[in-house]
């Protein structure tokens, strides 16, 4: 449903949640269809005053305020082809710089500002991941942090757990269930199902690369953080899927 202001308005969510020194979570909602409502996320990253939005959820009036308690948004980041349907509330209200992928065009017309890779990153200490096999553009951030490098990824490393059902609608938990997304670090389904080339090689070359990056845990736009197993949770996945890793 188009709020008053013209804008999809914001869904159910929960309250931002710090999950590692200046890294936060929003678990929200999104309808895709009458009857399904699946679990969403939106990452913040924070540079002393100036936040980071990746992946935007818009949020009620008292999550906004408390957004704006963290910092002021300076950047917005879409990452992927498929996510964006809040980037425009974002633009327009808090005017920041936003960044896309080269060559990513937005449904709404919204106009990127720079592009991640070539033109840099809005954060410091992170490198960017882009997938080359996808039919649709996907890529993922990962975060150099003391703690262990933290993979922010949007649709193709997911981790559903019972926790990220209990947002969903009935509807969207008997799917997600039947459609294989329950449990650590799998490699979404729907976007396999989508954006898969159907040549016997699919992703696995790109999961190979993204093994050999460093990092030790996920926050994802769908599913709960995952901590300290995430490469070795992912290598299992891609072991199980095309059988090596």
């Amino acid at each position: 449903m188009i709020a008053d202001d013209g804008f999809p308005h914001a869904l159910p969510h929960g309250p931002i949640e710090e999950v590692f020194p200046d890294v936060f979570v929003v678990r929200g909602t999104f309808r895709m269809a009458p009857l399904v409502t699946i679990a969403r996320n939106m990452t913040i990253l924070r540079e002393g005053e100036d936040l980071t939005v990746v992946t935007s959820v818009r949020l009620s009036a008292e999550g906004e305020a408390a957004l704006e308690r963290l910092g002021t948004v300076r950047h917005l980041v879409r990452l992927n082809g498929h996510h964006g349907i809040d980037d425009p509330y974002y633009a327009a209200k808090y005017k920041p710089t936003f960044w896309t992928l080269p060559n990513l065009k937005h449904p709404s017309g919204l106009a990127s500002d720079r592009h991640l890779g070539a033109d840099g990153l809005p954060v410091s200490n992170a490198r960017l991941f882009v997938f080359e096999r996808p039919t649709v553009p996907e890529s993922a951030l990962i975060l150099d942090r003391p703690e262990g490098g933290i993979l922010c990824a949007v649709d193709s490393v997911q981790n559903w757990t019972e926790a990220d059902l209990a947002v969903c609608s009935f509807v969207g938990r008997i799917a997600t269930r039947l459609m294989g997304f329950m449990g650590p670090a799998k490699i979404g389904p729907g976007w396999r199902r989508l954006c898969e080339p159907k040549d016997g090689v699919g992703f696995r070359p790109d999961f190979e690369r993204l093994l050999q990056e460093d990092f030790v845990h996920l926050l994802s736009a769908h599913g709960s953080p995952l901590r300290g197993s995430a490469k070795d949770d992912l290598r299992a996945t891609v072991r199980r899927l095309y059988g090596v890793g």
